[in-house]
């Protein structure tokens, strides 16, 4: 792909995944460091914590994307595809499959 992904849903979908994960392991280490329970812990606090490991992790996601324009990685170890889904090859006949290849020399994809 060329140029920044920052606009295409799979960016969005890997970088609110990358989001949650950090908001989880925030949240998870600060009930652990603790060492509270579920029912004693000051929530709003940890909450707040969490909310904003979540935000700097969105924010270096498009860090990333702006540096590399593969995605939110800074490495090339995942690149995003296109939104549109890859076709199949037992799926299609040999008429859609020479459509698919048309559609992908026209959208420069691989």
């Amino acid at each position: 792909m060329t140029g920044p992904s920052l606009w295409t849903g799979a960016f969005w979908r890997a970088a609110v995944e990358r989001a949650v994960k950090t908001g989880a392991q925030t949240l998870a280490s600060l009930l652990v460091a603790d060492g509270t329970g579920l029912l004693d812990s000051q929530w709003v606090p940890r909450l707040s914590v969490a909310g904003m490991a979540m935000l700097v992790s969105v924010l270096t996601s498009i860090g990333s994307d702006a540096a590399t324009g593969h995605g939110p990685s800074l490495t090339t170890a995942e690149v995003l595809p296109h939104d549109a889904v890859p076709p199949v090859e037992s799926v299609y006949s040999s008429d859609t499959k020479a459509d698919a290849a048309d559609y992908d020399a026209k959208h420069d994809r691989d």
